[in-house]
């Protein structure tokens, strides 16, 4: 026996759901930076107050969730791990498909996300007599170091630390296995200088350290400026810098 045409309607509506994803500060970040997340979810261009947004750092690491507000925006605060399940996180740059941060809604199955780096805290240090006769060799000296976990800073050995006088460069450095770098110089012109250590970061942010210093008339020589790398673990007196100079021809 056939049986009888049957028809059911359903009117639906079809919304325009978007969602966008702020991050304040914006990358690139530092490990252990306490950083705001803003999700704005919006439906048919309104605000969407009341709906869930849940938040994943790395695309993988679920860290939380937030219902949205008047305003359609769903916030919450993070701070930027050493370590996600024992992996370690900074020093690396987050691109789609693995963002660094994602914002879904789960309702529209909708997301935001945003790129960006992380990278470990750097500091630098830099040491040099306060007053210095002109054309006399001195040592110029300091320590690069990064922070590897929370309160915890480790010498960063093998980079790149380039010495300033008064914005002009003096020489690269290379940091040993301690973090420390040290140069031997002598300015030849009298006066007051700034000098400046440097280590530009992998692309991120740059460690600075400033030192002044007095040149005072004493014992001009021609006017040249050098500077030598001293050796591995090096503890010299400017007397026996003196020495080191005299043997090489440039005393």
């Amino acid at each position: 026996m056939p049986y009888n045409r049957a028809e059911g309607t359903k009117s639906i509506t079809v919304e325009a759901v978007t969602i966008t994803l702020e991050c304040v500060p914006s990358p690139p970040l530092t490990a252990g930076q306490t950083v705001t997340l803003k999700a704005t979810l919006k439906r048919d261009g309104n605000p969407w107050p009341g709906e869930t947004i849940v938040f994943y750092f790395s695309t993988l690491y679920r860290i939380g969730e937030a219902v949205t507000d008047s305003n359609g925006v769903a916030t919450m605060t993070y701070t930027v791990p050493w370590t996600v399940a024992g992996t370690t996180v900074p020093c690396r740059h987050w691109k789609y498909p693995e963002p660094l941060f994602e914002a879904i809604h789960p309702g529209s199955a909708k997301y935001a996300y945003v790129e960006g780096a992380v990278a470990y805290p750097t500091r630098i240090s830099i040491s040099a007599p306060d007053r210095v006769p002109a054309g006399t060799d001195f040592v110029i000296e300091g320590k690069l170091e990064y922070q590897s976990a929370s309160g915890v800073w480790s010498p960063l050995a093998g980079k790149t630390v380039s010495i300033y006088y008064n914005g002009t460069k003096l020489i690269d450095l290379t940091t040993l296995s301690d973090g420390r770098y040290s140069a031997l110089v002598r300015i030849n012109t009298p006066g007051r200088y700034t000098l400046r250590a440097v280590y530009a970061g992998e692309g991120f942010a740059t460690a600075m350290a400033f030192l002044g210093l007095t040149v005072s008339p004493e014992n001009v020589r021609t006017a040249m400026m050098t500077a030598l790398p001293l050796a591995v673990g090096a503890l010299l007196s400017l007397a026996s810098l003196s020495k080191a100079f005299a043997s090489l021809g440039r005393g």
